[in-house]
């Protein structure tokens, strides 16, 4: 119960100065949240939600996700791709299992998480964005134990409109074009909408090797909206969407040898590291009303990903180890749910279907692996020498494991056929039990198998000592080196599997959610809601055993309290969520033997999260708006054991990889005019550790803490603006990712990602 107690009584003290207030509607009663499948005001939804408007979008100076996740409570960027939600990686804490734990949805269609590398980023005429944090799986189902991100592009509409806009920005000389309009086809029947956008950017670092800039970036994305209401069915809406999204995006990490390297942004890799990603979606949505209180949806979703991704393996300018990674994928989703909105009683009930087809994943590249520590190969020789009845001096291991490459290099080809198939019925309900109260609660059953086929071929590359160019006497030097190859030789050989086919067990289960909700007054509530999240399971092969496992699913309990409030004539808005989640049956990676490729995944983690987010907004005066919030969010494995140099090491007490534990944000608008508008905003995030499965007491928090100041101010009319707009105003210098961050590792090549630097850009818009 001490869980609880937590929640609870940081929840009771924010309610407690709850006062009564008159009854005038704000800005933020009139924003809705969609991702709940009932529409609501975001007053009247108890989960922890930021949604960004398209207002927002405009004002704040946001031209892609990654401005809206870094200027989100308890919400951050990973390196560019990647996002945490409340410290927990969207696609796993503890670097395994084949599930994600947060997924991003384009008007309702789920993306593959490679998609979430490189794009479909932009947020160029989108109408709004929600951002939910903690466990969605009653409703959104597998790939959201986590949180789930929900894009809303702009729909079509009866009134002729149009946008164009363009941005050229300093320092990394990008420019981005687009363009957007749209209207009636036939009144009040028919309108479409269209929507293009490129963006070309040189970035900020440079390869004197290559004769590239390093972090270069390129996308072209283009989409398509029909709008149909057929008058002889009326209460039918049809929303047909197609889109296309082309991204290409280069590497971030650059070399630490530069006496200035924040600044000079050098990488000496010979071989290219670039991301490509080319995705296609459709999605058909139909709604009927058949009268006011019920109403039938269905959601149609279809996309199919392109996806390849070359690297540099040993990062320096030598012609030693690369790879590539290419991969298709079809993802097919149907949703049908029916809604009711009753007078005490509002809720939806449904099914879902989806299935993800992989058809062809394929990796092959020269890989360098690392002898020392990854193989183990002093406690090898170790083990040698007693076999041999040598002594095992730490000379005489000193000496033979110097005569070894490290890293050895090997060529590894490896392909993965997959399908995952899914199938769900859920519900969700809201019930005003009396005056005062309303009862939540829902659930979810989830079922999903997946199969496919592996194949993986290794190869020793590098070369090893002769045998012949060492003495047998006083010790058998010879003999040992020979003893050595062959067992090396034989850790790659083994690690060698044909085709092999796999059928995952049955994984999801039951997903409840049950909570209580308190309202003080119009302005003011308090509830608590006690949901279940889950990760699914998988099936891989075994490389050194050439055999197919499996791992169950991961499953967490979130209990959440959440405070709703609006003062001062409802100018001022105050919102909180506090939670604390018990996670169970993580997936993690467990070292069976001494061969390095011998590693299974299995549920053997456990850990928890607790921490809260505050958020307000403030409609000052009529022409100056303020907001603001907070995020707090503490990560701690339970129970977390990994293989560390052949041994099995306690790293319980861990906290999660790239989680800080605080996030603040502000802001204010100003409008003095009716033509000037100006936006100032601060982001702020601490320190965080960069891995979890190492004891992060030998090193520090590498991710280091950054405060992002932006603005945007400029001049418009009905018809025309013109915007000045920066973004990290100071310059501050900080760190996002560090490699290596090992002190066991000796790699002379020191990499590190840096934040973008300070930026300015021009912006030009037209409308009509």
């Amino acid at each position: 119960m001490k869980k609880l107690g937590w929640v609870v009584s940081v929840g009771a003290l924010l309610a407690s100065g709850a006062i009564a207030q008159d009854d005038v509607e704000s800005r933020q009663e009139t924003v809705v949240v969609t991702g709940q499948k009932i529409d609501r005001s975001l007053q009247d939804t108890p989960v922890s939600v930021a949604v960004v408007t398209a207002d927002q979008l405009k004002e704040e100076n946001i031209v892609d996700l990654q401005d809206v996740i870094d200027r989100t409570a308890n919400i951050t960027s990973r390196d560019g791709s990647h996002f945490t939600i409340r410290g927990i990686d969207s696609l796993s804490v503890s670097g395994f299992g084949s599930g994600d734990l947060a997924t991003i949805y384009i008007n309702g269609s789920p993306l593959p998480r490679e998609a979430s590398f490189t794009g479909p980023a932009d947020v160029w005429d989108v109408s709004q964005i929600e951002l939910f944090r903690g466990p969605q799986s009653t409703l959104q189902g597998r790939a959201s134990l986590a949180g789930a991100i929900l894009v809303n592009t702009t729909k079509p509409s009866y009134e002729w409109s149009g946008r164009l806009r363009g941005i050229y920005t300093t320092e990394e000389n990008a420019v981005r074009l687009g363009a957007a309009f749209g209207g009636p086809i036939i009144e009040d029947r028919l309108a479409f909408r269209l929507a293009v956008e490129h963006q070309e950017s040189d970035g900020f670092g440079y390869n004197p090797v290559r004769d590239e800039d390093l972090d270069r970036s390129e996308s072209f994305s283009a989409r398509g909206t029909l709008l149909i209401e057929p008058a002889s069915v009326p209460g039918l809406e049809i929303l047909l969407s197609y889109s296309h999204d082309d991204d290409m995006l280069g590497h971030e990490m650059i070399n630490l040898s530069s006496s200035d390297p924040e600044n000079d942004r050098l990488a000496f890799n010979n071989d290219p590291i670039e991301y490509n990603t080319v995705l296609d979606i459709a999605t058909a949505t139909v709604n009927y009303d058949f009268n006011d209180q019920w109403s039938l949806t269905s959601i149609t979703g279809w996309n199919e990903l392109d996806y390849d991704f070359v690297y540099d393996d040993d990062l320096g300018p030598e012609p030693e180890a690369s790879r590539t990674f290419v991969t298709t994928t079809e993802t097919l989703t149907q949703e049908l749910r029916a809604q009711y909105d009753g007078d005490t009683l509002d809720g939806v009930f449904g099914v879902y279907l989806s299935k993800i087809d992989k058809p062809l994943s394929r990796s092959d590249g020269l890989l360098g692996l690392d002898l020392v520590n990854g193989v183990g190969l002093p406690s090898i020789v170790e083990a040698v020498l007693q076999g041999f009845g040598a002594p095992a001096d730490p000379a005489t291991v000193g000496f033979i494991v110097s005569q070894y490459p490290n890293p050895a290099y090997i060529n590894s080809a490896g392909s993965l056929t997959q399908e995952t198939e899914t199938y769900a019925f859920f519900t969700d309900f809201s019930w005003e039990l009396a005056d005062h109260w309303t009862l939540y609660g829902g659930f979810r059953y989830d079922v999903e198998e997946q199969s496919g086929t592996t194949e993986q071929t290794i190869t020793i590359a590098s070369e090893f000592p002769n045998p012949a160019n060492y003495p047998s006497a006083p010790l058998p030097i010879d003999q040992l080196i020979a003893f050595l190859n062959q067992a090396l030789t034989d850790q790659a050989t083994g690690a060698t599997a044909p085709i092999e086919e796999f059928n995952s067990p049955q994984f999801g289960g039951f997903l409840p959610k049950l909570g209580i909700g308190y309202d003080f007054d119009d302005n003011k509530s308090l509830s608590f809601i006690v949901s279940r999240g889950y990760r699914s399971g998988g099936t891989a092969i075994n490389s050194f055993r050439a055999t197919p496992f499996s791992y169950d699913q991961e499953f967490a309990w979130n209990y959440e309290l959440a405070f709703r409030s609006q003062w001062l004539d409802n100018r001022l808005v105050l919102n909180a969520n506090t939670f604390y989640l018990d996670w169970t049956d993580q997936q993690v990676s467990v070292q069976l033997s001494d061969n390095v490729f011998d590693q299974e995944v299995q549920n053997a983690g456990k850990s928890h999260v607790m921490g809260l987010e505050i958020e307000t907004w403030y409609d000052a005066t009529d022409t100056l708006d303020l907001y603001g919030s907070v995020g707090y969010a503490k990560t701690e494995f339970d129970e977390y054991v990994v293989n560390i140099n052949g041994l099995p090491t306690d790293l319980s007490g861990n906290e999660f990889s790239f989680a800080p534990q605080w996030t603040l944000n502000a802001g204010a608008t100003w409008r003095p005019t009716e033509n000037w508008i100006a936006n100032i905003n601060a982001n702020h995030a601490t320190a965080s550790y960069i891995r979890a499965d190492r004891d992060q007491s030998l090193f520090g928090r590498n991710s280091e803490a950054r405060t992002l100041v932006n603005f945007r101010a400029g001049w418009e009319n009905d018809t025309f603006g013109i915007y000045l707009a920066g973004n990290n105003l100071f310059d501050e210098d900080y760190v996002i990712t560090q490699v290596p961050n090992d002190p066991l590792v000796n790699d002379p090549l020191d990499r590190a990602q840096f934040g973008d630097p300070q930026t300015f850009s021009i912006q030009l818009e037209a409308r009509f």
